[in-house]
């Protein structure tokens, strides 16, 4: 790492030679707004630069495919019976006890989304539950800085990526009776994936439902027992 420090002062100051390097004004504050794109758009980050500045198109400020997706599974999980159960008895609990709160959470469905729309759902619907914390999930995407204490070893952790696996298409080491223990052990009751990444087979075979194809995505249900 040590040859990396001496670039942030030697960038900055040929940057700086090369933006004064012209004469006129003009010039140099085109050469300064090249210099400027040229950074923003070369800068190694990740998930990159280029995904940060796409705007999105709708009021919420997020991914326009996430207030579409989380309407559906609002309205398919509020038709089921389990959501019946747990809000008849989640009524009138007291949300400052452990029993309280967790009777109200088996009250929102539980999902798990695509790394591309995960973090922000945590931020647009207080309604929906994940599956991954922040941590599990960063570590999953290969994240073993400081302060993310997860391991290969953790039940917790084996258990959601198998979760995770399948919905990537990731099947082979994933038996159908360790997926549907491990979808039931966590409570998961929705699966939002890539058509191009999952494979829909192995997904009907261990008893997921498609409830719907919406806004790039396949929304799948596991468990979820319809009223009527």
């Amino acid at each position: 790492m040590f040859w990396a420090f001496p670039l942030i002062p030697a960038a900055a100051f040929y940057l700086t030679e090369l933006v004064f390097l012209p004469k006129r004004r003009m010039l140099r504050t085109a050469a300064c707004a090249l210099a400027a794109a040229g950074i923003i758009l070369l800068m190694p980050l990740n998930p990159g630069v280029r995904y940060h500045l796409a705007l999105p198109d709708n009021v919420y400020k997020v991914h326009g495919a996430i207030p579409v997706i989380c309407d559906v599974i609002h309205e398919d999980f509020e038709a089921s019976e389990q959501y019946r159960y747990w809000k008849e008895r989640a009524e009138g609990v007291d949300l400052n006890t452990k029993k309280g709160a967790r009777t109200y959470v088996l009250t929102l469905p539980r999902c798990v989304f695509p790394s591309e729309l995960e973090f922000q759902v945590r931020q647009y619907d207080p309604g929906v539950t994940l599956t991954f914390n922040r941590n599990m999930r960063l570590f999953y995407e290969g994240n073993t800085s400081t302060g993310i204490q997860y391991t290969s070893k953790s039940a917790a952790y084996r258990r959601r990526k198998r979760i995770l696996d399948v919905c990537r298409g990731k099947t082979e080491g994933v038996t159908i009776e360790d997926f549907q223990a491990a979808m039931k052990k966590t409570r998961t009751r929705y699966l939002i994936v890539n058509p191009a990444q999952a494979d829909p087979s192995f997904l009907k075979t261990a008893g997921c439902r498609l409830v719907s194809e919406t806004a790039g995505y396949c929304i799948y249900s596991y468990g979820i027992t319809k009223e009527g």
